[in-house]
């Protein structure tokens, strides 16, 4: 399983990983999505060098911030 944004900005800009630790209510900034959806998203949304996103751009799209 990964864990995913539950409203992601962009959907084009969503992320996924496989734990998150922090405060509030991580339940609801979080889905729960399986391999293929993972991979059916991927397919959908080919990454382009320039769409690359740091870590730290990353946590900002997560945390809304």
């Amino acid at each position: 399983m990964w864990l995913t944004q539950a409203k992601p900005a962009k959907d084009s800009e969503r992320s996924f990983v496989k734990a998150v630790a922090g405060f509030g209510d991580v339940d609801s900034l979080f889905t729960e999505w399986s391999d293929e959806q993972k991979a059916q998203w991927e397919a959908e949304h080919p990454i382009e060098p320039s769409d690359e996103i740091s870590d730290t751009e990353a946590l900002e799209i997560i945390t809304g911030k």
